[in-house]
């Protein structure tokens, strides 16, 4: 009997799109689960807003939630369920806030609920990055005060604690993002930015070793503020941005963690504003973004224009958004990108609209081709699986890629040398799961009931 299967190749995508139930832009997001996508706050043409628009990208569907308090420019990040939205301002009075909205999602049959903290310091145009259960809010500015600051707020999601430390210099509206060094050590960036006192764009790039607990800075090739990171494979890359003589940069700084070396790239065109940077189907993205008269506080352009790095071939290519757009949402997790919202100068105001890409896996191999190193069970199952290894082969960092069966991807995650459990929050079905490991990878079809 001939069983076929399929198998896995990246670069393949498709674009859909869907809207908001308002315009709005400068809102925070994030993704606390695979497929599930937050969008908080924002400004519109009803004002600064605290209303939650959260959209899940399996069943194509909205659902929508409140902040404590209206807030534009927080900042959003998520993990395991978890969705925290920190700082801001509403600018309708120009209040510039210290909050900080953590929403839970219950465990032990718990229903979800939302806890309030609070910052050191009230600030906007915070860098955020999570690091298992750790979450460094860096930075901000307050209008009010003409402040910017060094402060980064460290909070223990496990322990609902903070501490605190310091950047080398004070600035907001920095780029940041999360790797691995060649060691294998967790090192948190963050990179460029604007002092609000002094109008200096920065080329500060604040290093931070977790697993040493030391800081170290380097430079970037030029200052610049409102640039855009992301780290794609081993690499870690700073794009675009404001120059100091007011002109958009299409520098793009990239960092080899494991030669720790740097090299330049340029993007497509100038610009900054790209806002969150992202990598999905295993590729670095750069969308939208455009350039600011930052005396005036003026837009000058905006574009539709997404900028891709694949980080193995070291190649770009472009492709587009259905708007040009400054001051949206980019956020992924891993095999959906979701670009949302934002200004539309040719438009000349906010937009609903919210362009998802998704990655697609294609091509079919034989079963009998894949030799099979790790024991998957149980299957059928409920979502929750095991791994063991099969003979003298050890359980080392193993790539977990899954795909419905017309190829769609929709969960990638690296499960770490020991971890053995995988939780699939996926509807009941068939699916195609690939497990790569350091020399040989293994693909089946696993069921959930």
């Amino acid at each position: 009997m001939l069983m076929l299967m399929y198998t896995f190749s990246s670069g393949q995508a498709q674009w859909s799109k869907t809207s908001f139930s308002e315009d709005k832009t400068s809102m925070g997001s994030c993704s606390p689960l695979n497929g599930e996508f937050w969008f908080a706050g924002g400004e519109g043409n009803t004002g600064t807003s605290k209303k939650v628009e959260i959209y899940d990208v399996y069943s194509s569907s909205w659902r929508f939630d409140q902040l404590s308090e209206p807030r534009s420019f927080s900042a959003g990040i998520g993990s395991w369920g978890t969705a925290v939205f920190a700082g801001g301002i509403n600018l309708g009075n120009y209040r510039t806030s210290a909050r900080v909205d953590i929403y839970h999602p219950g465990i032990n049959g718990q229903a979800p609920f939302w806890t309030i903290d609070s910052l050191s310091v009230p600030r906007f145009s915070i860098s955020a990055e999570i690091v298992e259960q750790t979450i460094f809010f860096a930075g901000g500015v307050d209008l009010q005060l003409g402040v910017s600051y060094d402060v980064v707020d460290i909070y223990s999601l496990a322990n609902a604690t903070w501490d605190i430390d310091t950047l080398s210099s004070p600035r907001a509206a920095m780029s940041s993002t999360v790797g691995h060094n060649a060691d294998g050590e967790t090192i948190v960036m963050f990179a460029g930015g604007v002092d609000q006192l002094t109008k200096a764009v920065s080329d500060h790039v604040d290093i931070y070793n977790v697993d040493k607990g030391k800081w170290s800075t380097t430079f970037l090739t030029q200052p610049r503020g409102f640039t855009a990171a992301t780290t794609a494979g081993n690499k870690m890359l700073i794009a675009g941005g404001m120059r100091s003589n007011n002109t958009p940069s299409d520098r793009v700084d990239i960092y080899n963690m494991d030669t720790d070396e740097w090299t330049t790239s340029s993007l497509s065109f100038p610009r900054a504003f790209i806002e969150n940077a992202a990598t999905v189907c295993d590729s670095a993205y750069f969308a939208g973004g455009g350039s600011m008269d930052l005396n005036s506080g003026i837009w000058i352009s905006s574009s539709n224009i997404v900028d891709i790095y694949d980080p193995e071939a070291g190649v770009w290519k472009v492709d587009q958004l259905s708007n040009d757009i400054v001051n949206h949402a980019v956020v992924s997790d891993g095999d959906h990108l979701l670009v949302a919202g934002g200004y539309s100068f040719q438009n000349g105001g906010e937009i609903f609209n919210v362009d998802i890409y998704k990655c697609l896996i294609t091509g079919i191999q034989q079963i009998g081709q894949n030799e099979k190193w790790i024991s998957v069970f149980p299957n059928p199952g409920n979502g929750t699986i095991y791994l063991t290894s099969i003979g003298d082969y050890p359980l080392g960092d193993i790539r977990v890629c899954v795909a419905g069966m017309q190829g769609e991807r929709l969960f990638n995650t690296l499960l770490k040398s020991g971890e053995a459990e995988l939780q699939l929050n996926l509807p009941a079905g068939a699916y195609l799961l690939r497990l790569t490991g350091t020399d040989r990878t293994q693909t089946e079809i696993i069921i959930i009931q």
